[in-house]
């Protein structure tokens, strides 16, 4: 899940959205959905599946991205550019459904209208 910061960088670097509530429920679904996946995998697991794509509950695949032989793990999302990759800061943080892995940036899903603008921002969350 992304933190609170990524989230307000995110609502600071599209013009038509303040806060959550200039969202539509079906892209509040969306936002939400593309961090989630159905079963635990944990760090160990993360570290091993370097670049493999990740099934969210959207209906996405996200990607894990690695750098320095896993010092750095990432999941990228369909709309997140090379330039603005989700970087994961805390690991396998147990709730009571399954892990949280909590992340720097928003991971952007396929569809959604705040997209198209996000795409055009070359300094995306910094």
């Amino acid at each position: 899940m992304p933190t609170n910061s990524a989230f307000k960088k995110l609502f600071y670097n599209l013009d038509a959205v303040d806060e959550v509530l200039d969202f539509t429920q079906a892209e509040l679904d969306e936002l939400v959905l593309v961090h989630i996946h159905r079963d635990s995998v944990s760090k160990a697991n993360l570290e091993n599946r370097c670049q493999d794509p990740l099934y969210m509950e959207n209906g996405d695949n996200t990607r894990t991205v690695c750098e320095n032989s896993a010092a750095k793990i990432y999941q990228k999302g369909p709309k997140n550019t090379s330039d603005d990759l989700p970087q994961v800061i805390s690991f396998d943080i147990e709730a009571c459904n399954g892990i949280i892995h909590v992340v720097n940036r928003v991971i952007l899903p396929r569809y959604a209208r705040y997209c198209e603008v996000l795409e055009h921002k070359i300094a995306l969350f910094d």
